[in-house]
């Protein structure tokens, strides 16, 4: 199972549900902190490449929620409810 997706996946399920936004734009907003999906862990070199961590099922409740057109996948059957605080689910 994949927690994480990468920028280019991202960016082709964006495309997909008709959201219009570039690649570079896309990382750019992760580097800002924009997005609650995502990290960003910059590199401590010239030689070290950037990372980028996109939650997947994150990404897809917030993709889902601003368009009609997200296709349905297999992460959609991991779907499950956000955990509540404890002392709510035990009173």
């Amino acid at each position: 199972m994949q927690v994480t997706i990468k920028p280019k996946q991202a960016y082709d399920m964006l495309q997909d549900a008709g959201v219009v936004l570039g690649i570079e734009k896309l990382k750019q907003g992760i580097r800002q902190g924009v997005w609650p999906w995502a990290d960003y862990i910059a590199a401590e070199s010239e030689r070290q490449d950037e990372t980028y961590i996109i939650y997947a099922i994150p990404f897809r409740r917030w993709l889902r929620a601003r368009s009609p057109y997200v296709k349905p996948d297999a992460l959609d059957a991991l779907e499950v409810e956000p955990l509540t605080n404890d002392k709510e689910a035990h009173p």
